[in-house]
């Protein structure tokens, strides 16, 4: 906020400041004793109260967030601290409260409101809310504070919560064949015929597949995260095994080229810098949550058993092992830690013995 269109702090002695501000057209004035800081937080206290926010002089959530907490918690959190506060308003607080004003917020609202996240999300914005609220009241700007009432809280996203089933070849099979055209299924092939975990699958671009003998060759260097509301991309891994080429075998990966190539052409057609093979419409990556969930409900009009999306890359290992691959480079294939010294230290995997390992085990 610019002090000077609405009001100042000028400073009288030390430790001593002259707030000026103007409220019902006229010049007005406050001594603050303390530091700048102090003043500057009256200030902003003053400009909720006389500038004529809201009803009744009780201001919308987002004029209590612009004009007095955030410069509050500013002062006195880390920065760190900080930050978390912002996100948490920014994506979660403001598009749904924002413009409401603050006496005016109901129980049944936020209830409505929380039941919408996932578990770790509700509980931290509920926390960064209700600190608001506490705060507005103290300043005896509410007469209640709605958001410290007990609410039922989301579970856990039974669309990420792995099982210990994994998907049969046969299984896998079935969903390559049906789910053509939906917006997973890239990540899906991935993952299940290339042993990737949901993050690496992702992350995948149109620029980062090759085709050598037939094989879809996925150079993996990146993984796309979900951090509360955030969808995150990470230019580096878990660790540094997991950086390595993902092989899916054919038919899957005549599949993989003709979306590679669709989403190429789409990023082209649109001028976006980036070809994501699991897309939002927008040029972006897709949340892995709302992939993983739209995953989850095409189960339930297939005849076809569900497991979690996670469970993919355990199944496309429990498959390769029965084919007669070695555990040690199925371990290669998944970017498992556990090797020896030599393979740790010495070793990094190639596609060509990949290909050669799969080829070795027969048709899939």
């Amino acid at each position: 906020m610019a002090r000077s269109t609405w009001g100042s702090v000028r400073q009288r002695s030390k430790g001593v400041w002259e707030v000026r501000y103007h409220a019902n057209g006229k010049r007005r004035s406050k001594v603050v004793r303390g530091t700048k800081r102090d003043a500057e937080r009256v200030l902003a206290d003053l400009r909720v109260k006389h500038e004529g926010m809201g009803t009744n002089g009780c201001p919308t959530v987002k004029q209590f967030w612009e004009h007095t907490y955030h410069e509050e918690i500013s002062s006195l959190l880390s920065p760190t601290t900080v930050s978390g506060y912002e996100q948490k308003y920014r994506h979660d607080i403001e598009p749904e409260f924002g413009d409401d004003i603050m006496s005016e917020v109901r129980p049944r609202r936020i209830q409505e409101w929380l039941s919408t996240m996932p578990p770790a999300t509700a509980r931290h914005a509920k926390a960064v809310f209700s600190a608001m609220f506490s705060r507005a009241f103290a300043l005896e700007l509410i007469d209640d504070n709605p958001v410290q009432r007990r609410y039922v809280m989301p579970k856990g996203n039974a669309a990420r919560k792995r099982d210990d089933e994994t998907f049969s070849e046969e299984e896998l099979r079935g969903i390559a064949e049906r789910c053509q055209g939906e917006p997973w299924e890239a990540p899906f092939i991935v993952s299940a015929f290339g042993c990737t975990s949901r993050h690496e699958a992702m992350g995948v671009r149109a620029e980062d597949v090759t085709d050598i003998e037939g094989y879809a060759v996925i150079d993996l260097k990146r993984g796309v995260h979900r951090v509360d509301s955030d969808v995150v991309v990470r230019d580096e891994l878990k660790n540094e095994f997991r950086p390595r080429p993902a092989v899916v075998p054919p038919p899957y990966s005549r599949r993989l080229f003709e979306l590679a190539s669709q989403a190429q052409a789409e990023a082209d057609a649109n001028g976006w810098p980036e070809a994501w093979l699991c897309g939002n419409g927008f040029g972006g990556v897709m949340c892995p949550n709302t992939m993983a969930q739209a995953f989850r409900r095409w189960f339930c009009d297939q005849p076809l058993v569900y497991h979690p999306f996670g469970n993919l890359r355990n199944s496309c290992a429990t498959i390769r092992l029965t084919k007669g691959i070695d555990g040690s480079m199925v371990a290669k294939m998944l970017g498992n830690e556990e090797r020896g010294t030599s393979e740790r230290h010495y070793e990094r995997p190639k596609a060509r013995e990949f290909i050669e390992a799969l080829g070795r085990a027969g048709k899939w």
